[in-house]
């Protein structure tokens, strides 16, 4: 019996410790080969890992862009807009102390990272005014975790990650050109239909070129729900408009 218990106890350990976060070895740069429409600047990765219990999941490490409540970090002065200026947690003005005591927390939980001011062009010196910084982590974090634990510090009105993937349009026609408008805030797509004449129909494709989803098309500027689809990169086809774009 104590053999058996003690077997589960390592298993139950290397499940935990493979869990979360994944090997550095699950984590693969998300590209798409010879799609010159496609690039991923920052690098996002994504847990490849079917064991993983993030698999699937993106994985970042720059421009988490925090909105603050209130100037936790001032700055005096004016710099060129290309200035780099970079904060720790010991920068954090003392009398913010439940600031302190979260970040502290997000660096035990992620790993070291570095406040960046996004507008060093601007004048910010004064505590009374609101304050947007990038987080920048040392190592790659789940994107939606950090976003999820940074979201519930008081001194965060708003969190964001600014480091995902540039898509350029595919292929269009001059009949339907800009005839596909997505709102990745909504996760919803307008579209256009300039051919209302006749039966339309919008399919929505996977990486694998399966169809996820298939929408008639019977008015002019209709609007689409894609927000029950997975994060990942979608082909958008209608009428002779291909498009691709990234749910989020």
């Amino acid at each position: 019996m104590k053999r058996v218990m003690l077997f589960s106890l390592l298993v139950l350990f290397a499940f935990t410790a493979y869990s979360y976060p994944p090997p550095d070895s699950c984590l693969k740069i998300y590209d798409i080969p010879e799609d010159s429409t496609f690039s991923n600047p920052e690098n996002v990765r994504v847990d490849s890992c079917k064991e993983s219990s993030t698999y699937r999941e993106f994985y970042g490490k720059n421009f988490f862009i925090a909105k603050f409540s209130y100037n936790i970090i001032p700055r005096i002065g004016l710099f060129p807009e290309d200035t780099i200026i970079e904060y720790s947690i010991s920068d954090i003005d003392t009398i913010y102390t439940q600031a302190i005591a979260d970040f502290q927390a997000l660096e035990t939980e992620f790993g070291t990272f570095r406040f960046r001011d996004t507008r060093p062009n601007l004048s910010d010196t004064t505590t009374l005014i609101k304050r947007n910084l990038f987080i920048n982590f040392n190592d790659y974090v789940n994107i939606d975790t950090a976003i999820k634990r940074i979201m519930l510090f008081d001194c965060i009105e708003s969190i964001d990650f600014r480091g995902w993937f540039e898509v350029i349009s595919g292929v269009e026609t001059e009949e339907l050109y800009n005839n596909l408008k997505y709102n990745s805030y909504a996760q919803t797509l307008m579209v256009t239909n300039k051919l209302i004449d006749r039966i339309n129909y919008l399919q929505v494709y996977n990486l694998n070129g399966t169809e996820v989803m298939e929408f008639r098309i019977n008015q002019n500027n209709q609007i689409i729900d894609l927000g029950s689809l997975d994060r990942g990169l979608y082909i958008i086809r209608f009428n002779d408009s291909v498009e691709k774009i990234i749910i989020q």
